[in-house]
């Protein structure tokens, strides 16, 4: 249930984020855990950063989001419709992490670059 007030949104935030799901961000651990943290509200565990495995399995490669997704078989670019659509925009961001994740851990895992 959303609210109106700053405080009562907040305290939605924290009770999605203590949800005991894999939560899985872009940039998460230098961009949005600190933000959200200013804000009162912390990112609960298991949070990867897929931005940073990304990273991490080919630092050669651009780093962006769509780029990624793209590279995992996201199905179309989204990035030039923030200003069109921006909770579709934002669907479209969640998602692809869910495109990138499982695969990279697979890849990740079978290349030996991957530490759990």
């Amino acid at each position: 249930v959303m609210t109106n007030d700053y405080k009562g949104f907040m305290q939605d935030v924290q009770s999605y984020l203590d949800l005991p799901n894999v939560k899985l961000s872009w940039n998460g651990w230098r961009f949005d855990q600190i933000v959200l943290a200013a804000n009162g509200v912390r990112i609960t565990e298991p949070h990867y950063d897929v931005m940073t495995m990304f990273h991490h399995w080919n630092p050669d490669i651009p780093a962006g989001l769509q780029y990624a997704a793209g590279l995992f078989g996201f199905p179309f670019p989204w990035k030039h419709l923030a200003g069109e659509s921006l909770a579709f925009y934002g669907a479209c961001d969640v998602d692809a992490l869910h495109w990138i994740y499982e695969p990279l851990v697979g890849i990740m895992r079978k290349e030996g670059v991957l530490g759990w």
